[in-house]
């Protein structure tokens, strides 16, 4: 029996998506504090909320950014009142590939990957503005994160260290939002990060796909809602499209 795959393009009242974005610079001494994370989100943040298909939900901030807000119910966390119920998350403070950190302990200061189950309220998209999240150590790396598709289109994040800039995000946002271009959200990051980083920095995605299919990339080529088309992912994903690049 065929499978068909239905490609959407978004026409969706005014303000119908909501995005959010956390950000730590402080650390309390847990991991060295950062200067442009603040301003970093609240690029992202600012610019897509001021889109007409998109609304701002919430933007936190140092001690106001929990970990316990990217956590699923079902590890004690309460994600689908904050971040998996919104359309799209942004993150941005330190990462390492076992996951990303806070700088308090509400609950704890580290997401850990085992922490997510994304997309089971609405997230589709997260981009995690953090140090080697997405790092394939040995091949197994990125796997880590398999589990946390529950609906979850892509993670975009980077293989490498990443410097600590004040405008990656908002550079994000205008390319999907149609203020410099619609690329794809994959399409974007890679640019934005290209913008934002040197040679020796590697930037990456992860993607959901659909049906198993190699043929096709599904979810790696989603545009975000009201400026191009997407692909509804099923949870837990037969198949993923991993991808890095140089900056």
């Amino acid at each position: 029996m065929g499978i068909l795959v239905l490609l959407v393009a978004a026409t969706g009242t005014v303000g119908a998506y909501r995005c959010c974005a956390e950000w730590v610079n402080e650390y309390h001494g847990y991991l060295p504090s950062l200067e442009h994370n603040d301003e970093n989100a609240e690029g992202f943040y600012n610019e897509l909320s001021s889109d007409a298909y998109w609304s701002g939900d919430f933007i936190y901030g140092d001690d106001w950014a929990w970990e316990s807000d990217w956590k699923d119910p079902s590890r004690g966390g309460h994600d689908n009142w904050y971040t998996d119920d919104t359309y799209f998350a942004f993150f941005s403070g330190h990462g390492s590939s076992s996951g990303f950190y806070f700088g308090t302990t509400n609950d704890d200061h580290q997401l850990h990957y085992d922490d997510a189950l994304w997309g089971n309220t609405k997230m589709d998209w997260i981009a995690i503005d953090a140090c080697e999240v997405l790092k394939d150590k040995w091949f197994t790396g990125v796997s880590h994160w398999f589990d946390a598709f529950e609906g979850l289109h892509s993670i975009c994040g980077f293989y490498t260290t990443c410097h600590d800039v004040s405008d990656r995000g908002s550079r994000f946002a205008k390319r999907m939002d149609g203020t410099w271009a619609e690329w794809t959200i994959i399409q974007s990051w890679i640019q934005a990060a290209k913008d934002t980083e040197g040679p020796s920095t590697y930037v990456a995605a992860l993607a959901a796909d659909v049906d198993g299919n190699t043929n096709t990339y599904d979810c790696w080529n989603d545009h975000i809602y009201g400026h191009g088309s997407s692909v509804n992912p099923p949870a837990d994903p037969p198949f993923w499209w991993y991808g890095k690049y140089q900056c």
